[in-house]
């Protein structure tokens, strides 16, 4: 009988860079969220029963991705909010790539900061995780 096992999956193997910032020191629990913005294909049944079906033009995603408040990483990538703020049609790349899985790689050569992060200030360290949310274009799936 043949044993199959599992690797169990470490954040290590995640590389998520943004510009030319890596990301490091995810924060506990899901730490990266990627959503596509709508479907591939839209469906539409005709009065004969055929199905006739339509490629969707919108290739966009979400992107949400949590680190702690303290993350040096999160400084700069704070900069660079700011940056995109004040220069207007600023982009940068993004890309999620797992090093164990090649096959699990998210990039886009176009992406934008959607909103500011939501601060809660607490004696409670989960509350000083930070969400930051990214609209990328293009998305490239692999």
């Amino acid at each position: 009988m043949t044993a199959i096992s599992r690797q169990t999956y470490s954040p290590l193997n995640q590389i998520i860079t943004i510009g030319a910032i890596p990301l490091q020191g995810f924060a506990s629990g899901t730490f990266l969220t990627i959503r596509p913005n709508t479907d591939l294909i839209n469906e539409d049944v005709g009065s004969d029963a055929e199905i006739h079906t339509t490629y969707v033009a919108n290739n966009t995603s979400t992107a949400e991705f949590r680190v702690y408040y303290d993350n040096p990483n999160y400084k700069l990538i704070q900069a660079a909010m700011l940056a995109q703020q004040t220069a207007g049609g600023l982009f940068i790349p993004f890309a999620s790539v797992n090093t164990a899985d090649p096959l699990d790689t998210v990039t886009s050569a176009k992406s934008h900061f959607k909103r500011f992060d939501d601060r809660m200030y607490s004696n409670v360290p989960t509350d000083m995780i930070r969400t930051i949310t990214m609209f990328l274009h293009n998305t490239l799936r692999v």
